[in-house]
């Protein structure tokens, strides 16, 4: 747990009466002034030590605003190294590149929706699903109305890196045969919006955006 600039006794009588620590937002407690943090007010509809009804607690999140709390990322033991304020703690485990994604992808292996860090999702595709790594180009092969990716209709198609981010190039074949691409990348929208892409397809010899 990382130090905040609060007095320790006022620390620790905010503490969250489940997982021990300083309190992220949004800040819950009983009637009996029980603190539950933001995060593990998701998993119970009561108080633990009284059983006593929840309600957001005003004054804890003042106090935690004032004293700026601050904690690890709970993705820490993943590789994330962030400190974090706690009241923007929950907003940070939604968008860290250290949480863990629900893949669903079933070529070459069903997953079966299973976690897997989003930090390890690219060497999962390619280790799993052998999506193909490192290419900046793909080919289609359109043969009797059927749609064939020369790698095995492989989607995702392929895996960049660029500036120590990781790119997935997506497709998916629509009921009429039509074909749509799109990039992602693994991190944040704020992320997303730093880059652009341009897609250029070559048909009979002739090369179209």
């Amino acid at each position: 747990m990382v130090e905040s600039r609060a007095p320790r006794d006022l620390g620790d009588f905010l503490n969250c009466t489940i997982c021990l620590d300083e309190p992220a937002s949004p800040i819950h407690s009983c009637a009996n002034g029980h603190i539950i943090c933001g995060i593990c007010v998701e998993k119970v509809k009561k108080c633990g030590l009284c059983q006593a009804d929840l309600k957001m607690s005003d004054l804890a999140e003042r106090l935690s605003r004032q004293f700026d709390f601050k904690l690890t990322c709970g993705n820490e033991n993943e590789g994330c190294k962030e400190i974090v304020a706690a009241a923007e703690m929950k907003t940070h485990l939604k968008n860290c590149y250290y949480r863990e994604i629900i893949c669903t992808e079933f070529k070459n292996e069903v997953c079966g929706k299973a976690e897997v860090a989003m930090s390890d999702y690219a060497k999962h595709l390619q280790d799993r699903h052998k999506c193909i790594g490192g290419t900046r180009n793909f080919t289609l092969m359109l043969t009797d109305g059927n749609i064939v990716h020369e790698a095995g209709a492989l989607f995702p198609i392929g895996i960049l890196e660029k500036d120590g981010k990781v790119f997935l190039q997506l497709s998916h074949i629509g009921e009429d045969a039509s074909v749509y691409f799109w990039m992602t990348v693994l991190g944040s929208k704020e992320t997303a919006e730093e880059y652009m892409f341009d897609f250029e397809h070559t048909k009979a010899g002739r090369r179209r955006s």
